[in-house]
C-alpha cells in the first residue's frame, strides 16, 4: 500500500508544478500532466503497480467522470435558455459529425454496427474545457461568445447521451448473443432504471441540501453525496454518469442559487485532484510501444473528426441557423477532443467484440496528440486570421 500512496503523492504533487510551468506557455494545464503520464510510461515499477492496486486505479478512473457529470448538470441549471436556431443548430451539427464519423468508422475499421455506434459517440464528444478557453480569446462580441459556449455544452450533451444509449446494447450484446428482443429490451431498462434513479436521488439531495442547517464541512458533504451517487450505480449495476448527471440537472434546478453554486465552488477542487489522476494514469497505462503502433489509426481518427465537424459547421452556417457566426469559429469552438472519451473507451475495451486495434489505446493516443499539437495549431489559426482582418 506505501507505495501506491506514494506514487499518488508524487503524481499530484509533480502534476501541479508541471501543468503550472506548461501554462506559464499557454498550453492548457492537461498537457502538464499528458507529459507526467508519458514519464511514468518509461518507469520499470508502473506496469507493476497499475496491476497490483488495479481496484483502486478503476475507482479513480470511475469517480473522475461521476464529479464531471454531476457538475455538468448543476452547471446546466444556469444556461441561459437558448433561441430556437441556436437550439435546432445545437443538435444538427452533432448529429451530422456523428451520422459521418458512424459512417467511415464501420467502414474503415470495419466494425460490427454496435461497436461503431458506441466507438462513434467516443470520437465525435468535444472537450468543453479547452472549447471555452478557446471562446474566450475569440475576437467576437460577447453575444456571439454566449452562442458558442451554448453549441459546446449542447454538442457535449448530445454525446454524452449518445453513449448513454449506445453503450448498454454493445454491453447486452457481448451478455445476449443474437437475441435482438432481448438486447433491447435490457439495454431498455437500464437507461430507463438510470434515468429514474438519477431524478430520485437528485430530488433527496436536493430537499436535503435546501433544508440542511449544516453551513459547514460542505466539502466533505459534497463528496458523501458523490461517492453515494457512484456507490448506488455500481450496486445497482446503473450508468454511473446518467446518475450524476441526471441528478446534477435536478439539483441545479434548486431555488436556491447560492446552494448550487457553492455545489459547484466545493467540488472544484475534488474535481481538479480526480482529474489530474485520472489523465495521468490514463496516459501511463499505455505501453509507449503501443502509442507508436497505434499512431497511424490515432492520426487517422482526428482527421475524421475534423472532416465531420468541418461539414457540420458548414451546413449550419449555410443554414444560417446562426447569425453572425462564421463556420470557422464554429469549428475551433467544436474541435477540442474531450478527456472524457479516454472514459468511454475504458468502459468499452473489455466488452469489443472484434479483434482489432487497441480502441483505448488509440483514444488516448488520439488526445494526447490534439493536445500537444492540435490546441497549437487552433490558436495559431485564430491569430493568422486577425492577422488578416487586421491587415484590411
Amino acid at each position: 500500500m506505501g507505495e501506491f500512496v506514494l506514487f499518488l503523492g508524487i503524481s499530484l504533487l509533480l502534476g501541479t508544478i508541471i501543468s503550472y510551468y506548461i501554462s506559464r506557455l499557454n498550453f492548457p494545464t492537461i498537457t502538464g500532466l499528458i507529459l507526467l503520464g508519458v514519464i511514468f510510461n518509461f518507469l520499470p515499477f508502473t506496469n507493476n503497480l497499475f496491476k497490483n492496486y488495479s481496484f483502486l486505479f478503476a475507482f479513480i478512473v470511475e469517480i473522475t467522470p461521476t464529479i464531471l457529470l454531476f457538475r455538468t448538470g448543476v452547471e446546466f441549471g444556469f444556461i441561459r435558455y437558448p433561441n430556437k436556431k441556436i437550439l435546432i443548430a445545437s443538435i444538427i451539427q452533432p448529429i451530422i459529425t456523428f451520422s459521418i464519423v458512424f459512417l467511415l468508422v464501420e467502414i474503415i475499421f470495419n466494425l460490427h454496427i454496435f461497436e461503431a455506434l458506441t466507438i462513434s459517440t467516443i470520437w465525435m464528444v468535444t472537450g468543453s474545457d479547452i472549447a471555452i478557453i478557446i471562446i474566450k480569446q475569440l475576437k467576437v462580441n460577447p453575444e456571439t461568445k454566449i452562442q458558442l459556449g451554448i453549441m459546446t455544452v449542447f454538442d457535449d450533451l448530445i454525446a454524452e447521451i449518445c453513449f448513454f444509449l449506445f453503450f448498454p446494447l454493445l454491453k447486452f450484446y457481448s451478455i445476449h448473443q443474437g437475441d435482438t428482443l432481448l438486447i433491447l429490451k435490457s439495454s431498455s431498462l437500464e437507461v430507463l432504471f438510470s434515468i429514474i434513479c438519477g431524478i430520485v436521488l437528485g430530488f433527496l439531495i436536493k430537499q436535503f441540501l435546501e433544508s440542511s442547517p449544516i453551513k459547514h464541512n460542505k466539502l466533505i458533504i459534497y463528496s458523501s453525496l458523490i461517492l453515494i451517487i457512484l456507490g448506488i450505480s455500481e450496486v445497482l449495476y446503473l450508468h454511473a454518469i446518467i446518475v450524476a448527471l441526471i441528478s446534477g440537472i435536478v439539483v441545479g434546478s434548486t431555488r436556491k442559487v447560492n446552494c448550487a453554486k457553492d455545489i459547484l465552488k466545493n467540488l472544484s477542487e475534488i474535481d481538479n485532484v480526480s482529474y489530474a489522476l485520472f489523465v495521468i494514469f490514463a496516459v501511463a497505462s499505455v505501453e509507449i510501444s503501443g502509442m507508436w503502433f497505434y499512431l497511424f489509426e490515432s492520426v487517422l481518427i482526428l482527421l475524421i473528426r475534423f472532416l465531420a465537424k468541418s461539414i457540420s459547421t458548414f451546413f449550419v452556417e449555410k443554414l444560417k441557423l446562426v447569425s453572425g457566426i462564421k463556420a470557422l469559429d464554429i469549428i475551433v469552438s467544436l474541435l477540442p477532443q474531450s478527456v472524457l472519451s479516454i472514459y468511454f473507451a475504458y468502459k468499452i475495451k473489455d466488452l469489443l467484440i472484434t479483434s482489432n486495434a487497441s480502441i483505448f489505446a488509440i483514444t488516448v493516443i488520439s488526445v494526447i496528440i490534439f493536445e500537444v499539437f492540435g490546441y497549437v495549431t487552433i490558436m495559431l489559426t485564430r491569430m493568422n486570421r486577425q492577422r488578416t482582418l487586421n491587415g484590411h
